[in-house]
């Protein structure tokens, strides 16, 4: 599968290359050559006067994965984490472990069952592939096999990312609260170590079933 996967990085720097976002326009929107030079001219203008456009870390601070098979890392979520002392390396493979997951979700579209119907655009179902794909970050980090980390350092990390939010209940691009993403968590990291001595590495699929089944302690989490 890894050969299905692209990894990309997110960078501000980009938002000073206006040759790089006039193709960007040109080649996937509908703006007219007028408006194109518009907009550029615009970028231009902010880059000469703003002193923010490529050292603020806000501007490149998502993580995001396409059903496409890329995965997209922005410099700055990772530094901003890095810069309140968390460890860059274990934010980084969180960051990957967790959008790599989304990865085993497309992948497995149509056939993993779930309670909700996954990628319907509802609170509900988006909490609940969020969730999983926090459950499978927290058994690669801490898996002998994946990242070897330590749950308190996973867990300092986790804790940095997950306070960020959310508790849009109804909003559907719901993530779970902070205690519900941190219990998913804490339920891989748990699978993971009641594996360790039998040296298991199990599928996709198992790990699928494994969530499942502990996504009821999860959800029940300050909803």
């Amino acid at each position: 599968m890894s050969d299905l996967i692209s990894v990309r990085g997110q960078h501000t720097s980009t938002l000073e290359d206006l040759d790089f976002i006039r193709f960007i326009y040109e080649k996937y929107s509908s703006a007219t050559p007028e408006q194109v030079d518009y907009l550029v001219a615009i970028a231009s203008h902010f880059n000469t006067t703003s002193d923010q456009i490529r050292e603020n870390p806000f501007f490149a601070s998502d993580g995001f994965a396409s059903s496409t098979g890329v995965i997209v890392i922005g410099d700055g979520i990772v530094s901003m984490l890095a810069e309140t002392g968390r460890d860059s390396k274990v934010v980084w493979s969180a960051i990957l472990a967790h959008e790599w997951a989304h990865q085993l979700q497309f992948q497995n579209y149509g056939n993993w069952e779930y309670p909700v119907p996954g990628f319907i655009g509802t609170p509900e179902s988006t909490r609940m592939t969020e969730l999983e794909a926090d459950f499978f970050t927290g058994y690669y980090l801490t898996h002998k096999r994946g990242g070897t980390y330590n749950w308190k350092r996973v867990e300092d990390v986790l804790l940095a990312f997950y306070n960020i939010g959310d508790c849009g209940f109804s909003n559907p691009g719901h993530h779970g609260n902070p205690l519900q993403r941190l219990e998913a968590a804490k339920q891989g990291y748990m699978l993971a170590a009641s594996q360790q001595k039998a040296g298991q590495t199990p599928d996709s699929q198992y790990m699928h079933e494994a969530f499942i089944s502990t996504l009821p302690i999860i959800t029940e989490l300050a909803q």
